[in-house]
């Protein structure tokens, strides 16, 4: 019954300027959506907003962007459900 999942992603601040990852949002197993490669060194986080509406079971996941995984201490903040 929700209509839209957000959030604030990003690179943890005490990996400095270290790490990279993408970000992905799985509905019922599909992507819903997928961030560019989010990198330590942004100078801001990456705003996410999908649409979930028919959507049973929300998967949030965090790959390495296909490099080392030094610094990848990813974060989901302000993650919420909107109706």
């Amino acid at each position: 019954s929700f209509k839209s999942f957000q959030a604030v992603a990003g690179i943890n601040s005490h990996s400095g300027d270290t790490g990279s990852v993408v970000f992905v949002v799985l509905g019922d197993g599909k992507e819903l959506y997928k961030t560019p490669i989010v990198r330590g060194s942004d100078a801001e986080p990456h705003e996410i907003s999908v649409s979930v509406e028919g959507v049973n079971e929300l998967t949030l996941k965090v790959t390495d962007a296909g490099d080392l995984d030094l610094g990848d201490t990813a974060n989901w903040s302000l993650a919420q459900l909107l109706r």
